[in-house]
């Protein structure tokens, strides 16, 4: 049975198509997942209210460790992520400073596939 997922790309991304519906490669549905941990607000996703990991929160109200952040993210992608099984990752996150506040970079590693970054300031 072909896998399918709906395409939820948005207008700002360098890659996104106006026309496209659904996302039938298994990787991109993956980046998918990852981006739905990472970028929506905590209770935005109906029924997976915890699914979003709080940068804004964990990051830069409470000062988390990027040790900890790290294993949120995996726990999150094990938890959230149904075709993590499929594509073995890691998560680096490393803080730099900014200018008005520290600047935070999430480097996924997937094995055998291009990687994916996040920058969040």
């Amino acid at each position: 049975m072909p896998f399918v997922e709906l395409y939820s790309k948005n207008p700002e991304d360098p890659d996104y198509d106006p026309i496209k519906m659904e996302e039938s490669d298994e990787y991109n549905a993956y980046l998918q997942q990852i981006r739905n941990i990472i970028f929506p607000s905590v209770g935005s996703i109906f029924g997976a209210q915890t699914m979003p990991v709080d940068l804004e929160a964990y990051v830069f109200s409470l000062g988390i460790n990027p040790l900890q952040l790290e294993k949120l993210i995996m726990d999150r992608i094990d938890k959230y992520c149904t075709l993590s099984k499929y594509f073995p990752t890691t998560v680096k996150v490393t803080y730099a400073k900014g200018t008005v506040r520290q600047v935070v970079f999430i480097d996924f590693a997937i094995t055998g596939q291009r990687g994916y970054k996040v920058k969040m300031t």
